[in-house]
């Protein structure tokens, strides 16, 4: 597990690519807050830490129906009036495209979370309803990629534990497309307690 934990990148190996997410991020009209999540924020001040993925919370105003409405269908069409016309808020497509633009860049460490005007957690990508059966098959799948990767430690480890653990989680979500999910999760104090603002 020693090996594992010496191939994952630090925090400081992540700050450009970090400040660039931000930066990028801001940049989106319907994103009203930024927030980091998880193991970034809880050792933020400790550029040593290793990680396997960065996460983002981002609020907006738009409801999470139209959120979960969004379908690859809609991602296709670029007009405003053609998009209303099929029923589909063009506010929460044009987030999910600016969101989806920016995971694909970085599909490995981006993990990007939704808090819309009604305050539930929503994830871009399939998750359980339940946060901690969602944990468990997160770990499930490190554990499947740690067990089929060699022990030397380079850049190519990286590349092939990531591809294991996509390859499990992939498995496990087969039947389930991309987009917005929402979560059983609704203390969202609590979650931002934990969390650090970015704007």
């Amino acid at each position: 597990m020693n090996w594992y934990i010496k191939c994952l990148p630090t925090i400081k190996d992540l700050k450009k690519d970090l400040n660039k997410h931000i930066k990028n991020i801001k940049k989106i009209n319907e994103v009203e807050n930024l927030y980091l999540w998880g193991s970034v924020a809880e050792n933020y001040h400790k550029p040593k830490t290793r990680i396997k993925n960065i996460n983002f919370i981002l609020s907006t105003n738009i409801i999470d129906a139209d959120m979960l409405a969004v379908d690859k269908n809609a991602l296709c069409i670029d007009n405003e009036d053609s998009l209303i016309d099929e029923g589909y808020n063009p506010d929460a497509v044009n987030l999910t495209k600016k969101i989806s633009s920016i995971t694909s860049s970085n599909p490995n460490i981006l993990d990007i979370w939704l808090i819309p005007s009604n305050k539930i957690l929503m994830h871009w990508g399939p998750i359980l309803k339940s946060i901690k059966e969602s944990e468990l098959i997160f770990k499930k799948a490190a554990e499947f990629a740690t067990e089929n990767v060699e022990d030397d430690i380079d850049i190519k480890k990286r590349e092939n534990w990531y591809r294991y653990y996509n390859d499990y989680l992939n498995n496990c979500f087969s039947d389930m497309p991309m987009g917005w999910y929402s979560s059983d999760e609704s203390n969202i104090n609590k979650i931002l307690s934990k969390a650090k603002k970015c704007f």
